[in-house]
C-alpha cells in the first residue's frame, strides 16, 4: 500500500522478525535480597545535601528508607555510586530527600533505577527534571498511546524553526520516554511483551516524524515549493514484529510508486535518496544529546 508523505511510515510484521530473550534484573526483586549496607560515605553525602534544610530525625528517616529499598534489590557499591550520582545532580537535593520520607515510593524509584540500570541512571543524571515525570505511580500505569504521542511529537517539532532544534527535541523526548518505559519495566508495571511493544511504538513514531522533518528540510534546501509523489516505508526485524528492545537497531525499506522529474531538474528518486541520506545521518549520528537509533535502511 503506497502512502503519501503525510503518513510516511507504515510498519508491517514480517517472517524475518527475530524473537529474543530479555532477562531483567528486576526478576530478582524480593528473591535475592541484598546484604549491602549503605556506606559511611553515602550517609555523609545525605547529611551534606540536607544539613541546614532538614532536621536530623528526618535525615535519619531518609537513610532508613534508602537502606530498606536497597535491601529489596541486588544492591552493590556500583548501585550506591549510581544513587549518589542521581542525587548529586538533582536541582533541589534537600527537598527531594525530604520528599522521599513523605513519599517513600520516590526512594523506591531512585533505588530501583540505581541498582538495575546504568543507562537509566545516566538519563536521570543528565536530565534530573525527568524524575517528576516518573514520580507519580498513576503516570507509570499509563501506556504510551500511539495517536496521542504522535500528535504531541508533531506539535512539538512544528513549533520549532531550525532543523537542529527539531532533532534536539526528538532526542530529548526519546530519553524521557525511554526512562518512563524502563522504570515501568523495572518495577514490574509492564510485562516483557508490553515493554517491547511500547519501545517499538516509540521508535515508529520518532522515525516517522524524523523522516517527515528530513523530507521538508530537503524541500527547503532545494528551493522546491512542492514535491508530488507517493512513498511507503516498511520495517523489518524486531521493529516490524513489535519486539524492539532497548538496544535494538531498526531495519527499514522504502518504496515509491514511480520516478519523475521535479521542478529543479532532479528526479523524484534522487530527491528521496537525499532525504534518506539525511534521515540516516540524523537518526544515527552522535552528539551531546546522544543519538536516536542505529538504522539499516
Amino acid at each position: 500500500e503506497i502512502k503519501s508523505h503525510e503518513h510516511p511510515l507504515k510498519f508491517s510484521k514480517t517472517i524475518f522478525s527475530i524473537s529474543f530473550v530479555f532477562v531483567k534484573q528486576n526478576q530478582k526483586l524480593h528473591r535475592n535480597k541484598s546484604t549491602y549496607k549503605l556506606s559511611a560515605a553515602f550517609h555523609e553525602k545525605i547529611f551534606q545535601f540536607s544539613a541546614g534544610y532538614l532536621p536530623p530525625d528526618k535525615i535519619e528517616s531518609a537513610l532508613t528508607i534508602f537502606q530498606s529499598e536497597a535491601d529489596r534489590h541486588f544492591f552493590t557499591s556500583e548501585s550506591e555510586a549510581n544513587l549518589i550520582r542521581i542525587l548529586s545532580n538533582m536541582f533541589e537535593k534537600a527537598s527531594l530527600i525530604g520528599d522521599c520520607v513523605k513519599y517513600p515510593h520516590y526512594a523506591e524509584i531512585l533505588v530501583a533505577i540505581a541498582s538495575n540500570s546504568n543507562y537509566l541512571t545516566d538519563i536521570l543524571v543528565r536530565n534530573p527534571e525527568y524524575f517528576y515525570s516518573i514520580a507519580n505511580p498513576s503516570d507509570l500505569k499509563t501506556k504510551l498511546d500511539e495517536d496521542l504521542f504522535s500528535k504531541k511529537l508533531k506539535a512539538r517539532t512544528e513549533s520549532l524553526k531550525s532543523f537542529s532544534s527539531k532533532l534536539h527535541a526528538l532526542r530529548t523526548i526519546k530519553r524521557n520516554e525511554i526512562l518512563k518505559i524502563g522504570v515501568k519495566d523495572i518495577l514490574g508495571y509492564e510485562g516483557l511483551e508490553e515493554v517491547t511493544k511500547q519501545l517499538s511504538v516509540l521508535a515508529k513514531i520518532i522515525s516517522a516524524q524524523l523522516f517527515s522533518i528530513c523530507f521538508d528540510e530537503v524541500i527547503y534546501k532545494r528551493g522546491l515549493k512542492k514535491v508530488n509523489g507517493n512513498y511507503c516505508i516498511i520495517s523489518l526485524g524486531k521493529l516490524g514484529g513489535c519486539e524492539l528492545n532497548y538496544s535494538s537497531d531498526i531495519d527499514l525499506i522504502i518504496f515509491y510508486d514511480y520516478n519523475h522529474k521535479l521542478s529543479n531538474s532532479k528526479s523524484y528518486e534522487e530527491f528521496l535518496t537525499e532525504v534518506t541520506h539525511l534521515f540516516i545521518e540524523s537518526i544515527s549520528s552522535h552528539s551531546g544529546d546522544g543519538f536516536l537509533y542505529r538504522v539499516d535502511f
